[in-house]
């Protein structure tokens, strides 16, 4: 996530200036080669979000198992933090623009590889074998793509137009998300993973044509015959430098380690393990909830594109935290009562949905104002390596979440290990406002 840097000396509320802000999202799209990058995301998200749902409940409906489903998850987020830093350098070395739509390709070509492995009926542990091959792939590719593409960002648009290019990236992903997770859930129910496995890879191609089309007039378009991968390492020490020189920085990536580490499996393990093993229910269901924090995120992201007030990290990243805290417990509450039934499955089913649209809305107020922060402070050079050193820090807690609440999910109650979150999240809010001298910014 994201920092002020000591050698640019610039606050973070003066960094989003929304009131002298006249770009628009229509005026944005007449940007053609944001609308590329936009329409290609947008693709190719929707792809994912089609895929991951179907997937997720395959492996469960394959294994029975959370712990299954947390290593799977594991592998891959494993994938990205080693690879991350590298995938950052990669980019800042490399045609942008090639990168983002050779990787899409190989996603491509990855999935429909091992869709027909799947298709072919092979026993439960080739089954296994060939999705976390895929997914490590996937993974791998994400690390080159995801810096690229954001690093592309400030060689396309304006400066004053990041704040609302990063508000629709954040809504891509959303928007793409309601209308994939259920699309997703009924396309498995009516297709099988096979199906899924082929809308997938269309996505990806389909998002690489796109890219393709994209032109950038600056010095980044092509320096791969300057700068050789013989430099990684330098490049690599260079910006891990560049990012703990801070203290503020550095608070802020404990916190999202921490963040990560407590929160991403109640969403990617705990939610399908309730709803497929313990409830019983249809996949549909699950895509319910899962769209509901989408559709919050959404109206977080608009909320923080049309504030009018000056922005900054601190005050944003705490006011989320605030409002996340009580929204968890009301969580925690809704899963007891409707475990110990003594809240009918129709009445639980309508309050996640509204909880888990609330939950989505704080969420917004963490991640954008972070993204924009780093897209304007860090030199475009670096600007690759940086967002790929960052998210490999913060996304370090995220393979042993996995494992641990898949272990969690096949031996305890699940509400006794929401209530120790909920109290390791509460204790972070507190650490992180008593640390005011390395936040305020």
């Amino acid at each position: 996530m994201i920092n002020f840097f000591q050698e640019r000396e610039v606050l973070m509320e003066d960094i989003v200036k929304l009131n002298n802000s006249k770009s628009s999202f229509v005026q944005l799209l007449k940007n053609t080669n944001f609308s590329l990058l936009f329409f290609g995301r947008l693709v190719s998200q929707l792809g994912d979000a089609v895929y991951t749902i179907a997937l997720g409940w395959f492996i469960l409906d394959l294994t029975h198992s959370g712990a299954h489903m947390g290593i799977y998850m594991a592998v891959g987020a494993l994938v990205s933090i080693v690879a991350g830093p590298v995938g950052g350098v990669i980019s800042d070395k490399f045609n942008r623009v090639r990168l983002i739509y050779l990787t899409d390709f190989m996603r491509g070509i990855a999935v429909i590889s091992a869709g027909i492995i799947v298709y072919s009926n092979f026993s439960v542990t080739v089954t296994l074998i060939s999705l976390y091959g895929v997914n490590i792939i996937i993974r791998l590719c994400s690390t080159i793509f995801e810096p690229a593409s954001n690093a592309i960002l400030p060689s396309i648009i304006n400066e004053s137009q990041l704040t609302k290019a990063n508000s629709m990236n954040a809504m891509i992903i959303s928007m793409a998300n309601i209308v994939g997770l259920v699309v997703g859930a009924v396309l498995y129910a009516k297709l099988g993973i096979f199906g899924i496995f082929i809308i997938n890879s269309i996505s990806y191609i389909l998002s690489a044509f796109s890219e393709m089309f994209i032109k950038l007039k600056d010095h980044l378009q092509d320096n791969s015959k300057e700068h050789q991968l013989k430099k990684t390492i330098t490049d690599l020490k260079e910006g891990f430098t560049y990012v703990f020189r801070n203290r503020g920085l550095f608070t802020i990536i404990i916190f999202c380690f921490i963040i990560n580490f407590l929160f991403v499996p109640i969403f990617a393990v705990f939610i399908p393990f309730i709803f497929n093993q313990i409830l019983k229910t249809d996949v549909i269901e699950l895509s319910y909830i899962q769209v509901a924090a989408s559709i919050g995120f959404i109206l977080g992201s608009i909320i923080v594109s049309t504030w009018k007030k000056k922005l900054t990290c601190k005050k944003t990243l705490m006011a989320g935290n605030i409002v996340l805290l009580p929204l968890t417990i009301i969580f925690t509450v809704l899963i007891q009562s409707r475990l110990s039934l003594s809240l009918q499955h129709t009445t639980f089913l309508f309050d996640l949905i509204i909880v888990m649209i609330l939950i989505g809305i704080p969420i917004s107020f963490i991640n954008i104002p972070i993204s924009v922060a780093i897209q304007t402070i860090v030199p475009t050079e670096i600007l690759g390596r940086v967002t790929g050193i960052l998210s490999t820090l913060v996304l370090a807690a995220t393979p042993l979440g996995m494992v641990l609440s898949g272990i969690i999910v096949d031996t305890l109650p699940i509400v006794n290990a929401m209530i120790v979150i909920n109290g390791l999240f509460l204790f972070t809010i507190v650490a992180l406002w008593v640390n005011k001298k390395y936040i305020d910014f």
